[in-house]
């Protein structure tokens, strides 16, 4: 036992004192005073899988270094948008909603919205992620890790036959989402 617990304290103090592997990533910044910039940003990335970035190490402040090397900290009230390169090439941006504390992704935005909430979980040391979609009243209805995403796009889609079919027949990968939330938007164009 005691064996077992040494162990356990010099892992737990080892992964604590590596300090985090980080990227460069090309970036697009739009501040609030409508000013844009281009640069790089400073993400963190996953230890096991090296072309994962952990968009929770840059959703509250962004570290920006700019084309002559200079380093800016921004926080995320400070940014209308931040568009970025991943690294498996990947174009990718990142905007305000009210709300919230930190940068979501924009996943979909139109008559409704669909946004992607990273946050860290220091409980027990990992990122998570809740979807968030808004409906055309603004509505919010998240998906977390303890919801159905099927479930939540039911409740979503209430009252459109066509997007809750979709929903209830095919899996809810984002691209599915996506693809339900512009149906359930041609649903609303017929009613009004």
């Amino acid at each position: 036992m005691i064996y077992k617990s040494t162990f356990f304290c010099l892992f737990l103090g080892l992964a604590m004192s590596i300090q985090a592997k980080t990227a460069l990533l090309d970036a697009i910044i739009v501040l609030n005073s409508n000013d844009t910039i281009q640069g790089e940003i400073i993400s963190e990335v996953n230890y096991v899988v090296p072309d994962m970035i952990i968009e929770s190490s840059f959703n509250a402040k962004v570290l920006f270094r700019s084309q002559d090397g200079s380093v800016t900290k921004y926080k995320y009230i400070q940014i209308q948008s931040l568009e970025l390169v991943d690294l498996k090439g990947n174009r990718r941006v990142f905007v305000q909603k009210e709300g919230y504390p930190r940068l979501l992704e924009l996943m979909y935005a139109n008559l409704v919205g669909f946004y992607k909430n990273y946050y860290w979980n220091s409980g027990n040391a990992t990122q998570d992620v809740s979807l968030e979609l808004f409906n055309e009243k603004n509505e919010k209805y998240s998906i977390g890790i303890f919801n159905s995403k099927k479930g939540k796009l039911k409740k979503f889609s209430k009252g459109k036959e066509k997007t809750f079919s979709f929903v209830k027949e095919n899996k809810m990968s984002d691209e599915n989402i996506i693809a339900a939330l512009k149906l359930y938007e041609s649903e609303l164009k017929v009613r009004n």
